[in-house]
């Protein structure tokens, strides 16, 4: 509904260089299925597929009071590959199995299947594991968010993806926001903020020990 990220292969031609004319774009996609070949080199039909789960590990660092947010957009994802699973077999997609997994890190004990051994702790850069990442440094210009991944250049495939979370960026909006609200509800005025008072006075309120 929104479109894909993309891998393209542009083309060549030896008096002009590289064209668009023949280029090819491939949709970034996770791989969903186990198999898409069987042992004679033939496509398997989508509805035969076995289906493969995806994975994302939080990072260690992961707020704990932003865990339930987490496990819904966990449900909401598991609940978009479940219907890819779904459609081509003529069924309900809660009744296709489990798609999305959104692990902790270090994995506990206890924990599903896909997550791996109890004990896993993916890092960042680990190219075997997708991660969702609270970045938790601030920044001068940084992002809210950022969701990098890298693909196969000749098919598309998502070999790993991440999502990162800039907390410390989405600290310091949501602290302008309450000023915002602080003015416009009387509690703050407009002389103490354009003067810094109010900044004065929290420094003063929060000196270190």
């Amino acid at each position: 509904k929104f479109g894909y990220f993309r891998t393209e292969r542009v083309s060549y031609d030896k008096n002009r260089g590289a064209t668009d004319s023949g280029r090819i774009l491939y949709a970034n996609r996770h791989n969903i299925w186990k198999r898409a070949h069987d042992d004679s080199g033939n496509i398997i039909p989508v509805e035969k597929r076995e289906p493969k789960p995806v994975a994302y590990y939080l990072t260690p660092n992961y707020p704990k009071e932003l865990m339930p947010s987490a496990l819904e957009l966990e449900k909401t994802w598991d609940y978009a590959f479940r219907r890819a699973v779904a459609v081509p077999r003529g069924i309900d997609p809660m009744a296709a199995p489990k798609m999305f997994y959104l692990c902790q890190n270090p994995v506990p004990e206890g924990a599903p299947e896909a997550c791996g051994k109890p004990g896993l702790s993916p890092r960042i850069g680990d190219i075997r594991y997708n991660m969702l990442a609270w970045v938790h440094r601030p920044q001068l210009a940084g992002p809210l968010g950022y969701g990098p991944s890298g693909a196969d250049p000749e098919t598309g495939e998502i070999v790993q993806a991440g999502a990162y979370i800039y907390g410390a960026g989405l600290d310091a909006a949501a602290g302008d926001t309450q000023t915002i609200v602080e003015v416009l509800s009387g509690k703050l005025s407009i002389d103490a903020l354009v003067s810094g008072q109010n900044a004065r006075d929290y420094v003063k309120l929060n000196y270190a020990p």
